[in-house]
């Protein structure tokens, strides 16, 4: 009976270490999750910046090509450009 208590009490104590050495790595593997979890939102922003930049540049093109094509529109010469300015009143 004298030599179980000392045996049952190291157990304990490696056992509680275990269970703290787990729980640090769940903490750890849950913060990582945390930062993926926001790194992904992040991107998913940014995807949508991009797709909605890359839709108004394809308007855009869309626009200058049926100027061009439909409408026979062609840049002027930077020769023939005048600007105007208006006086303030």
């Amino acid at each position: 009976m004298s030599r179980i208590v000392p045996a049952l009490l190291v157990l304990v104590m490696v056992l509680s270490m275990v269970v703290v050495y787990v729980r640090h790595q769940h903490r750890m593997v849950f913060a990582d999750i945390q930062k993926s979890e926001s790194y992904f939102a992040e991107l998913s922003r940014q995807e949508k910046r991009l797709v909605l930049e890359q839709q108004s540049w394809l308007e855009f093109w869309r626009v200058e090509n049926t100027a061009k094509k439909k409408l026979g529109m062609v840049k002027p010469d930077p020769v023939e450009v005048r600007i105007i300015k208006l006086r303030d009143r």
